[in-house]
């Protein structure tokens, strides 16, 4: 049988190591919550991330609303009998400040309004397809160019998509228009305000001016309607 004094002795060992334990164990959760192994799983961290837009995701949003507002101010939106069913061709957006140049985000707008107005049922014309198409091994067939003596001539276009974008530190400001091929006539036009991220300011990068590239002629295509 122990001694009352043994007793006593264990129990005030007891009552020290017990708020030792609880310091330990606090220690242990906040590592936990901080660092491997004990970060979220995967899965969780996935659904987090999933409800973030990303910098893509919030480009395409905003030529969507493009689109939107353009299609909303065109006093006759019907894409076969309305001042766009002759054809619709896209052109490059420039800079407002200098009308010759632009950058990757110039033709990209370009781009994805021509998709986004072809998928609305209007009858986009590729300005820039080949007369021929060049085949090269190991690289592949191409059907657009740039290259004056490659590209038709004339197109048949009744209207044309183009617009300015104006930088500043922080914003980007884009404006668009669909103007009529034979008289200028603004049609419609839309507005839209981007804030500046490290993709658009990528696509910003490569910015050049057609009067850059020395005495040589600017050849144009002409509009047939």
């Amino acid at each position: 049988m122990r001694s009352p004094c043994h007793a006593a002795s264990l129990a005030w060992r007891l009552a020290w190591l017990l708020p030792l334990f609880a310091l330990m164990g606090l220690t242990l959760a906040v590592q936990a919550r901080a660092g491997w192994p004990f970060k979220d799983s995967p899965a969780a961290t996935s659904a987090t991330e999933a409800t973030q837009p990303t910098d893509a995701t919030t480009l395409d949003a905003n030529i969507a609303e493009l689109t939107r507002q353009l299609l909303t101010h065109l006093a006759e939106p019907d894409p076969q009998f309305g001042p766009l069913g002759e054809g619709l061709a896209v052109c490059t957006f420039v800079e407002l400040k200098k009308l010759s140049r632009t950058s990757s985000f110039g033709r990209l707008l370009a781009e994805q309004l021509q998709t986004e107005m072809q998928q609305h049922g209007f009858p986009v014309v590729e300005i820039r397809q080949s007369n021929d198409i060049m085949i090269q091994e190991q690289r592949g067939e191409y059907a657009l160019s740039r290259d004056p003596g490659a590209i038709r001539d004339r197109v048949e276009a009744g209207a044309t998509l183009t617009g300015t974008y104006t930088l500043t530190e922080q914003y980007i400001f884009v404006n668009a228009r669909i103007l009529d091929a034979r008289t200028g006539t603004l049609l419609t036009s839309a507005s839209t305000r981007l804030t500046r991220t490290a993709l658009l300011d990528t696509l910003l990068a490569d910015r050049a001016s057609a009067e850059t590239y020395g005495g040589e002629p600017i050849y144009m295509k002409r509009l047939e309607m």
